[in-house]
């Protein structure tokens, strides 16, 4: 997610705080991520999920970069199929 947001925290024991006043700046970063997604553990996966969610929540610039990735729909939807 640091790559997505251009953002880290603030020393190296300390997790990343994410909300819907982050703005996603990679589009690349989001393929990434997509694909890095399949080979996480299921613990993994759930935190990626949340974080996404807490981006998009309440911010509809975050929602309009998701959707310049042309397969994000189709990842998202294969995901909830899933669960």
């Amino acid at each position: 997610m640091e790559w997505v947001l251009r953002k880290t925290p603030l020393n190296i024991n300390q997790a990343l705080m994410i909300d819907d006043t982050d703005k996603i700046n990679s589009i690349v970063a989001i393929e990434v991520l997509m694909n890095f997604y399949h080979l996480c553990s299921k613990d993994m996966q759930l935190k990626v999920i949340c974080n996404l969610l807490a981006l998009v929540k309440g911010n509809s610039a975050n929602h309009e970069q998701l959707l310049k990735v042309p397969t994000f729909q189709y990842w998202l939807f294969d995901i909830l199929l899933h669960y």
